[in-house]
């Protein structure tokens, strides 16, 4: 009931942590990616 809960919260923060970090992690690397791409598509535009 509410003591397995209790425990389960945490466990679920965790679980949630762990896999929003490689989510965003891999929305930074996209990022930097697409930004260094459209610097290198206008530099030699240019």
């Amino acid at each position: 009931g509410l003591v397995g809960m209790g425990l389960a919260s945490p466990l679920i923060i965790l679980g949630a942590w762990f896999g929003l970090i490689p989510l965003v992690l891999i929305m930074v690397v996209a990022g930097v990616f697409v930004i260094y791409s459209i610097f290198v598509i206008w530099v030699k535009g240019t």
